[in-house]
């Protein structure tokens, strides 16, 4: 048996990393369509979400059960997307020559040890409506804090910074929320901010 063939027997996939392979992928589809369409004037047609069908596991169970739409599911997999795989986000550290940074429409935040991008509720907004500002202002609810996904602690808006436009905030997942969608439970271990001592 090779190497990465006992890994994969050591360590089988779970339902929820299937589906969050699958929900990654028409992800990275979907940032390739927005940008191909970026600054020459023409809709984008994103790609539909992938079926869930009879997909099983807590992710694909969210995704039902909240009766998430298009949009919903572009925002939960782009929060994911660094934690699994992050170099799906690497076209949008693409440098405007105009200004020789990287383009606003963009958004996104610098990490601290993080070498990737690390998306912001207008990274989420670029991809959902483009340059589109009136599609913008009819979707801004979705980064509302009553939204069921921040309100229920999944997606996180973590505005570090309440002076700025209210799409800088991170676009993240709780502790709890990245647990759910790759473990299968809310019940994420206690991480270093946690307020305690082991006794």
């Amino acid at each position: 048996m090779s190497v990465t063939a006992a890994i994969a027997a050591r360590f089988p996939p779970t339902a929820e990393a299937r589906f969050a392979a699958v929900e990654l992928a028409w992800l990275e589809a979907a940032i390739t369509v927005r940008l191909a369409a970026f600054g020459h004037g023409r809709p984008a047609e994103l790609p539909s979400p992938p079926v869930t069908g009879d997909a099983t596991g807590a992710y694909a169970e969210l995704v039902v059960s909240m009766g998430l739409d298009t949009a919903e599911r572009l925002m939960l997999a782009l929060a994911l997307a660094p934690h699994v795989a992050p170099a799906i986000l690497d076209p949008f550290l693409l440098i405007n020559e105009a200004t020789g940074r990287r383009f606003t429409e963009f958004g996104g935040i610098a990490g601290q040890n993080h070498g990737g991008f690390l998306p912001s509720a207008e990274t989420a907004m670029f991809l959902i409506a483009g340059d589109d500002r009136p599609l913008r202002v009819a979707v801004d609810p979705l980064f509302a804090a009553s939204h069921p996904l921040v309100r229920r602690g999944i997606l996180l808006l973590d505005h570090r910074h309440p002076e700025e436009p209210a799409l800088s905030a991170a676009l993240r997942l709780s502790a709890s929320g990245l647990h759910l969608l790759l473990r299968g439970d809310e019940n994420a271990p206690p991480g270093p901010d946690f307020p305690a001592s082991i006794i």
